[in-house]
This record gives structure tokens, C-alpha cells and sequence, in this order.
């Protein structure tokens, strides 16, 4: 099956086992004569050079193994020799795969999310766990159009792409807006199922007795009951349409830190940086640069994405704001109002 993200990458995956990718991004199905990017099953070229058990240079390219299969990466090609694991594939694969092949068109992935209402693109962008699905929801729940959670795909003119990501909910997620966490789950045993987990999750949390034999409970509880459920956003918000390109009007970087701080205009020297950084170390990108480099593979660098993502933000209005570490619904209700007045809404 053929996808063309609005012409500025297109895939195709060559396999029954990808099926449920294939569901993910139909967004950009579309019919490709030569694609940039085909992914499918094969047997790995031989090793040249071991990393370690998990990477490997090859004579084709280099290997990423997780579990029983290896992923190799030559050329505009990613092969599999196993059971594919959506997440792994997704996140440490595809995504710093097909950013090696938008960087020299002046696009680059984002860490962030971004909603739209009329003609205006708000994206937020963040490090990890500093609020930006929890305010996504809140958002699309007032009935602002989604596109994008977690990541996007960003130009130096402004413009942005729809990545196919369903919405990334994880337990404070699921306790900020229970009445989200009801509608995430089809299968009422699976809800419920969810459910208890949540409940030993937040148990785990409440433990406060500091022993060698008190924490080591508590992080049984809270590792081996953590949720991570990437939903479909129609799922969650049937009246939100799902917008795939335009130009970004603001850019909010959500700053991490203990207190509140208000939303300020901000820069896109200050900004820039920032999100390159959280983009390069969740996208693994790094690793994946490293591993290209020793294959003799092109590949780009962290100033490539960083000079990317400042002419992007060049192009918008930038502001910065920090809800803190213990923030509530009625925090993210008085954010919400501030960017819809921002949006013109």
C-alpha cells in the first residue's frame, strides 16, 4: 500500500504484517510511481561490524534488533525478519528513517502536538511529561480540529504536516479526564481490565513509606501497572476534524519546572534549540545518525533539525509557559482559554 504525505515523502509497505500501520496512515494513502521509502519483510545482508547485541553495520546498511527480529536500514529501504512491534517500529525505526529523507527538503520532525481552528495551526512543543496531550485533549474537547500528538512534521516556511499518531494517553492522562479514559477502550472487560490497573498504578503512587522494602513495592506498582494506549482521536472526539497541512500561526513551548509560569511572547532563538534537542533524544535520532555514519550512509546532525525548526519558527507568533509540577483541570482550563483568545477563537 502507497502513501504520499502531500508530496514531501511517500512510503510503501509491502506487507500483510503492517496491516494495522497500514490503518494508521491511510490519511495519506495515495498511488506512488517511485516512493522515497519502502518498507517490507526480507533477510538482513551480513554483519560487518557488531555494535553490540543490538546494532549491528551490515553490507547493505545497519541493523537495529529488538526481540527476535532485526530491522535493517540500506539505502530507501527498512527490511524485517519477524514479528513487527508497532511502537518499536514506529518510534526507533520509520520515524529517524524518514527524517534522514525530509531533512535535505528543509522539513524536519517535531516533538509536539498541534490543534486547529479556522485558518490558525497552534502547535505545542515540549519534552516529555510536561503536559502537552492533557492540553491537546482539553482543546479537543472544546472542538478544535486535531493534527498531531506527540509528533509532527515541520518546514522552514512555516508549514506543517499531519504525522498519523493516535493520541498518546498514559496514566496522568487517563486521571486528568476520566470521562476521555471511558471512551478509549471498546471492549468493556478491556475497560475494566484498564481500570485496575489504574487503580494499582495510583495505589503505587500513594506509598510513602521510604524502605528498601516500601520502594521497591512502589515501583512494582508503578512499572508493571503503567498504561500506554495510542488511541485514534475520533475515538475520543467524534465532532473534531482531523486537519493534515497548513502554515502554523504560534508555537508554545510548554517549559518543565516546579512552579507555575505565566505564558510569555517568546522567540524562535529561545524555542529553536529546545525542541531540537527533545525531538533528537526522543526520535532517537543520535543513535540513528551514528549508525549511518559508520555505514557510510548520509545522514544529518542535530544542527541540521535545530536550523529546520528556526526558520519554522521565524515564520510564527512564539510564546512560552510552564503549568509546573502539580498542576490541575482547572490549570489547563485557564491555558485553553489563553490559546483559543491567541487562535482568534
Amino acid at each position: 500500500m502507497d502513501f504520499d504525505f502531500d508530496g514531501v515523502v511517500s512510503l510503501r509497505f509491502k506487507s500483510e504484517s503492517l496491516s494495522n500501520i497500514e490503518d494508521i496512515f491511510k490519511v495519506w494513502q495515495k498511488p506512488i510511481e517511485r516512493p522515497d521509502l519502502t518498507m517490507g519483510p526480507g533477510d538482513p545482508s551480513n554483519v560487518t561490524l557488531r555494535v553490540d547485541d543490538h546494532l549491528a553495520v551490515s553490507e547493505k546498511g545497519y541493523q537495529i534488533i529488538n526481540s527476535d527480529t532485526t530491522y535493517e536500514v540500506g539505502g530507501n529501504d527498512i527490511i524485517f525478519n519477524g514479528p513487527v512491534d508497532y511502537d518499536f517500529l514506529d518510534g526507533r525505526i520509520l520515524q529517524p528513517v524518514l527524517n534522514r529523507i525530509i531533512v535535505p527538503k528543509g522539513w524536519c520532525f517535531a516533538h509536539a502536538s498541534a490543534v486547529s481552528s479556522g485558518d490558525s495551526i497552534a502547535v505545542f512543543a515540549a519534552m516529555g511529561g510536561t503536559g502537552k496531550t492533557n492540553l491537546l485533549i482539553e482543546l479537543l474537547g472544546r472542538g478544535l480540529g486535531y493534527m498531531g500528538d506527540d509528533k509532527i512534521i515541520v518546514s522552514r516556511d512555516g508549514r506543517c504536516l499531519l504525522y498519523p499518531h493516535g493520541i498518546h494517553l498514559l496514566n496522568y492522562n487517563c486521571k486528568m479526564f476520566p470521562e476521555v479514559f471511558e471512551k478509549a477502550f471498546k471492549d468493556k472487560a478491556e475497560l475494566r481490565k484498564k481500570k485496575r490497573r489504574l487503580a494499582r498504578y495510583e495505589k503505587g503512587l500513594r506509598m510513602s513509606e521510604n524502605n528498601p522494602l516500601a520502594r521497591w513495592v512502589k515501583n512494582q506498582y508503578t512499572s508493571r501497572f503503567y498504561i500506554s494506549e495510542k488511541v485514534p482521536p475520533e475515538r475520543l472526539f467524534p465532532h473534531s476534524r482531523r486537519r493534515t497541512s497548513g502554515k502554523a500561526t504560534h508555537v508554545i513551548m510548554l517549559r518543565s519546572g516546579d512552579s507555575r509560569m505565566k505564558m510569555t511572547r517568546s522567540s524562535s532563538k529561545t524555542i529553536a534549540p529546545l525542541v531540537s534537542a527533545s525531538t533528537w533524544l526522543d526520535n532517537n535520532e543520535w543513535l540513528h545518525s551514528i549508525m549511518a555514519g559508520l555505514s557510510g550512509m548520509e545522514h544529518h546532525t542535530i544542527e541540521d533539525c535545530t536550523g529546520i525548526l528556526s526558520d519554522f519558527l521565524d515564520r510564527v507568533e512564539c510564546y512560552e509557559f510552564s503549568m509546573g509540577r502539580s498542576y490541575g483541570r482547572n490549570d489547563l482550563v485557564e491555558i485553553a482559554d489563553e490559546i483559543e483568545s491567541l487562535m482568534g477563537k
